[in-house]
């Protein structure tokens, strides 16, 4: 909730939004888009998913976003330090899909 509300990611979210409407398709967000994409297929196959990576290239959306989240994690460690187990649980949660992506 906190990362979908930070001014610098909406900005890049909006920028990539642009950039995937200038490829001839209205999305909303990454998120969204890798909702509707077919389960089990190949994204390599799909012109959404290219268009996806591709944007996502050209405003940096991956190396925004995951620097305010880390950013965003930090604050919420310094306000609430228990909450270091759930911390712990989501980077094991996001490496674990990092690497399937990278298969």
């Amino acid at each position: 909730t906190r990362l979908d509300e930070d001014p610098r990611f909406r900005a890049v979210t909006e920028r990539w939004r642009q950039c995937m409407r200038q490829l001839g398709f209205d999305e909303r967000d990454p998120r969204r888009l890798a909702e509707e994409l077919p389960a089990g297929a190949d994204p390599g196959g799909q012109p959404l998913a290219r268009a996806d990576l591709d944007c996502k290239s050209r405003t940096g959306y991956l190396s925004t976003g995951y620097a305010r989240l880390a950013e965003i994690q930090r604050r919420r460690l310094d306000e609430d330090p228990s909450v270091a187990v759930d911390w712990t649980d989501l980077l094991a949660r996001q490496d674990t899909i990092a690497r399937a992506v990278l298969r």
